[in-house]
């Protein structure tokens, strides 16, 4: 009886799911944001877990006076290659996990490096400086770190960086992997100083959001509570993101996430733009999509992308939303209208009259000299002075807290590194390139992927040695030790075009394993390609075979059979520990 009532009870709770999956379900389709699936662990197949041991130093940078810049390397027990770790410098998006974030590439034998940018860090162990929001000074710390890494500079105790490494380098093979908007960042400083880093061998792209629309993103993401349903869907593709700005307007005291400048640290700026879906000339937070805007330090200006600020004027957005000012008040008329000139000069004249002969004679040599001035230039000025016209920003009643088109494009040219992906390419004839992307976007959430596609035609424009989007199928299974056709089905050939209707196709699947493993298999690959020279596709095996020595403290045990009526094997505290004299952990 008891049996058959907790299974009632299961019968139950399963039909209570199911109708709920189906509801959720449901809904899913009329919500704009979807919120990113979260996969079981249990589920992935990871890479083999390795020891990663690190080491921290400062690099000395005109970007960092003082101790210079914050950075961490970690370094595998094995090396990949026989002449030692090939190098990975990760450039991150965000300023707040540069140190904190890993893809554990030492699972695959290479050095991974991290660095905190200028004025970033943590408590105890950060860069020296300003953080300029990844502009001039986050570019030359970059460089600085690269020079170092190369053997081109030592640290701040004057060491080189094999001096700090207990495992060898294999300074022959140095990549730059662009996380998220740190694609910009990459680019520029790649462009920027390319006589003195034209050695870099590979760039690889997590969902790399390059370009002033995604930097903030004027699209949409996970943050968002909607979409900017305004972007003409596939526009990305062709090299030009298309919006419709019909609808914008500006609200001059709302705020757009309040306290979180001020946690940052920057100035909060008043006033939000958004799209006034209803008319009403009012913000609605939760159904109305505002445009985020960037800042400079220094400048307590909201600072948009420079399409933005173009349909600003366009559109003349606050003329339509702002009030006209009032009218500034002509000094040089009294209460009743009249010239005070007028007034002042007959009063002069009156108070002339009332002196002696030889006074007046005096006064009258001065007077005439004075009449000729206030009739000669005064009074023609008087007569002749015309309503001041107004500027062409007080036309479009443009606030004084927001940047201005040349301001916009100017803070941009330093930080939006599509611009520059064209140079890149010929400054680099040897570059190889690599963008991973998942069906799911990490941050991005317009359905057609534009941050992916943007990119991807960018460099294929501008014609690269070799690029691909998503590792070769082999270099995930080797590393996952999992069935290489699952990842057979989304392969794309290399320097290949991309069916952007169809984009999904071209994505990484969800469910397999881990993000971070694909990014080292990326990683892998194009420091294979570029310490071979093989660029062939597809491949039956990797380029460089490797096998990564396991860190007995995290293996996972097996789980013991649960089958009724068997009990599982007690396993003392010498077979748990594996046998010490091999290294091997027990099964």
């Amino acid at each position: 009886m008891p049996n058959s009532r907790k299974s009632m009870k299961t019968r139950i709770a399963a039909f209570a799911l199911s109708i709920l999956v189906s509801l959720t379900g449901l809904q899913a389709c009329f919500t704009p944001v979807l919120a990113f699936p979260s996969v079981p662990e249990a589920v992935l197949k990871k890479p083999v877990a390795v020891v990663e041991d690190s080491v921290s130093t400062y690099v000395p940078s005109a970007a960092a006076p003082g101790n210079g810049i914050a950075v961490n390397i970690i370094f595998p027990e094995k090396a990949r290659y026989k002449a030692g770790a090939p190098i990975a410098i990760v450039v991150n998006g965000n300023e707040l996990l540069s140190l904190q974030m890993s893809m554990h590439a030492a699972n695959s034998g290479i050095a991974e490096v991290r660095f905190a940018y200028p004025g970033k860090g943590t408590k105890l162990f950060h860069s020296d400086g300003i953080f300029d929001n990844f502009g001039d000074c986050c570019s030359t710390a970059l460089k600085d770190v690269i020079l170092f890494m190369k053997g081109e500079s030592n640290d701040y105790k004057g060491r080189s960086v094999r001096e700090i490494i207990p495992v060898p380098l294999d300074q022959s093979v140095v990549g730059l992997v662009a996380w998220e908007t740190g694609a910009n960042l990459a680019l520029v400083t790649m462009a920027k100083f390319k006589e003195k880093i034209p050695f870099i061998s590979y760039l690889a792209f997590f969902e790399g959001a390059a370009g002033a629309m995604f930097f903030p993103d004027c699209l949409g993401t996970v943050k968002d509570l909607s979409l900017n349903r305004h972007y003409k869907e596939g526009s990305a593709a062709t090299g030009q993101i298309l919006v419709d700005y019909r609808k914008l307007m500006f609200s001059p005291n709302a705020k757009l996430h309040p306290g979180v400048a001020k946690r940052k640290g920057d100035t909060e700026i008043p006033g939000v733009l958004y799209f006034d879906e209803n008319g009403n000339k009012q913000w609605d937070e939760q159904l109305e999509y505002p445009i985020p805007y960037a800042s400079e330090v220094g400048l307590d200006k909201q600072i948009y992308a420079p399409p933005v600020t173009e349909a600003l004027i366009r559109h003349t957005v606050f003329v339509k939303s702002l009030p006209k000012p009032p009218e500034k008040k002509d000094d040089t008329k009294d209460k009743d209208g009249k010239d005070k000139k007028d007034k002042d000069k007959a009063k002069k004249d009156n108070d002339d009259s009332d002196t002696d002969s030889q006074d007046d004679k005096k006064v009258s040599k001065g007077k005439d000299k004075g009449d000729s001035k206030d009739q000669g230039d005064g009074d023609e000025k008087t007569a002749s002075k015309k309503p001041k016209k107004q500027s062409f920003l007080e036309l479009l009643r443009w606030p004084r807290s927001v940047a201005t088109l040349a301001e916009s494009k100017a803070y941009f040219e330093s930080r939006d590194g599509s611009l520059y992906v064209k140079e890149v390419c010929e400054a680099y004839p040897k570059l190889l390139v690599g963008l991973f992307g998942a069906v799911v976007g990490h941050t991005q959430r317009q359905p057609d992927h534009p941050h992916i596609a943007l990119l991807y035609n960018q460099f294929l424009d501008a014609k690269p040695r070799w690029m691909r989007l998503n590792p070769e199928p082999v270099y995930v299974s080797t590393l996952c030790r999992s069935n290489i056709q699952n990842f057979q089905r989304q392969t794309n050939e290399p320097n290949s075009t991309l069916d952007a209707a169809n984009i999904i196709s071209h994505l990484a699947p969800l469910g397999l394993v881990p993000e971070y493993a694909w990014m080292d298999a990326l990683v892998a690959e194009l420091s294979d390609r570029s310490k071979s020279g093989n660029l062939k596709s597809p491949l039956d095996s990797v380029l460089s075979e490797y096998t990564p020595i396991a860190d007995p403290s995290k293996v996972e045990p097996e789980k013991p059979d649960s089958k009724p009526g068997i009990k599982p094997k007690t396993v003392g505290a010498k077979e748990a520990a594996g046998n010490k004299d091999d290294g091997k952990a027990s099964p």
